[in-house]
């Protein structure tokens, strides 16, 4: 939270503040959904922690970070920004990537600012009654950064993202 609380992001509403760790600031929560999801999950996750989330959900990666490296060491190395999302390159040299598209071994931040290879990345099977909850946050900006939180100790996109990267998978076919 904004607050750098935590709270079950069932919970989480409109109005809300939750913490993006990208610009060190608080974000209003615009809108919240909660729902039903009739397709498989991915589980992604290193060491104890771990995230299950939809295929097209937004994920930071970097793969030319080093294991363990914080996030400001390794932007500060990073190629030029760019401002396409049609790119795999965003602001600050990290990707965003569909959850689909990560496997064991990609480079995730972790809440505490730090890069960790992912050790779990999988695919899980449907089960009966599973929910997913989507929120995007209080900004016009198209700049990745702005779209930033953090889920169970990794740091992922909001649904504005989600929905700019299913945009592009469709333009790339």
């Amino acid at each position: 939270m904004g607050d750098r609380s935590e709270k079950p992001v069932s919970k989480v509403k409109a109005g809300d503040l939750v913490w993006n760790p990208i610009t060190g600031k608080a974000m209003a929560v615009r809108f919240a959904s909660f729902g039903p999801e009739v397709i498989p999950m991915y589980e992604l996750g290193f060491g104890t922690t771990a995230i299950v989330v939809t295929e097209g959900h937004p994920m930071l990666v970097n793969n030319n970070a080093k294991e363990g490296q914080s996030f400001e060491m390794a932007e500060m190395f990073a190629p030029a920004s760019v401002s396409s999302l049609n790119r795999s390159e965003v602001p600050h040299g990290y990707s965003v990537k569909r959850a689909d598209q990560l496997k064991v071994g990609d480079r995730v931040l972790g809440e505490d600012g730090k890069y960790y290879s992912l050790t779990v990345a999988r695919t899980l099977p449907v089960k009966e009654g599973q929910n997913v909850f989507n929120f995007k946050l209080e900004t016009d900006s198209t700049n990745p950064d702005d779209h930033m939180v953090v889920a169970d100790g990794i740091v992922t996109g909001d649904l504005w993202l989600q929905e700019q990267i299913g945009k592009s998978k469709k333009a790339v076919k």
